[in-house]
C-alpha cells in the first residue's frame, strides 16, 4: 500500500517565499508543524492509501484529464487560516484563479477518479497552500496577529501539469516523490 494525492506543484520562487514566511513566523511562541518549503504544494485530490496495482489505472485516468485540459495561470496570494482566525488550525496562502481553470481541473480530476473507487469530496475546493498545522491552542493570537499584519506579494504561476505523487511519512516529514507527471496537452 501506498500513501498518494494528486497535486500542483509550485515553483521555487513561491516556496521560497512561503519558507521566508515560515522563518519569520517561527520565532513566535506557538507550536506549529511548519511544511518544509519543497514540500508546498496544491493538493487537487487527496487519495491516501492505495494498492500499488492501482498506480496504473490512477496514472491514465489523470492523462485522460490532462488530456483536455489547456494551461492556465493562477495566482497565489492572501494569507489565512483553517477553520478561521478565532481557532486556527491550518496556515495557509490561498490561491486565485477566476477563470474557473483551477476548479474545472479539480472537478475533472474527481470524475474521473470516481470509477476507481475514490468518492468525490463533500467540502467544496478550496485552493490553497498549507504551510503550517498549528498543534495546540496556546498563544493563537499572536501567530493569526502576525500572520494579519503580513504583506504577500502576490506571484502568478503558468500551470501546465498535475503530479500523481506517493507520499511516505517519517519522523522528519512527508517525503514526496512523483509516480507519474501529466502534462496538459490541450491549447486555449
Amino acid at each position: 500500500m501506498i500513501r498518494t494525492f494528486v497535486a500542483i506543484e509550485m515553483p521555487p520562487a513561491v516556496r521560497d517565499s512561503i519558507g521566508t514566511l515560515e522563518v519569520e513566523l517561527r520565532s513566535l511562541p506557538v507550536r506549529v508543524s511548519w511544511v518544509r518549503p519543497g514540500n508546498i504544494h496544491l493538493t487537487l485530490k487527496f487519495l491516501g492509501e492505495i494498492d500499488s496495482a492501482q498506480v496504473e489505472l490512477i496514472s491514465d485516468a489523470l492523462t485522460r484529464v490532462g488530456a483536455r485540459t489547456p494551461s492556465f495561470t493562477l495566482s497565489v496570494e492572501t494569507l489565512g487560516f483553517f477553520p478561521n482566525g478565532r481557532r486556527p488550525r491550518v496556515v495557509w496562502v490561498g490561491i486565485r484563479e477566476p477563470n474557473g481553470d483551477l476548479e474545472r481541473l479539480a472537478k475533472a480530476v474527481e470524475k474521473e477518479l470516481s470509477p476507481l473507487g475514490f468518492q468525490k469530496e463533500k467540502r467544496g475546493f478550496s485552493p490553497h497552500l498549507t504551510f503550517g498545522r498549528i498543534r495546540d491552542g496556546r498563544n493563537c493570537d499572536q501567530i493569526v496577529e502576525a500572520v494579519r499584519k503580513i504583506h504577500f506579494e502576490p506571484q502568478h504561476v503558468l500551470v501546465r501539469e498535475m503530479v500523481f505523487m506517493k507520499s511516505t511519512l517519517t519522523s522528519r516529514g512527508s517525503i514526496y516523490e512523483p509516480l507519474k507527471r501529466i502534462a496538459f496537452t490541450k491549447t486555449n
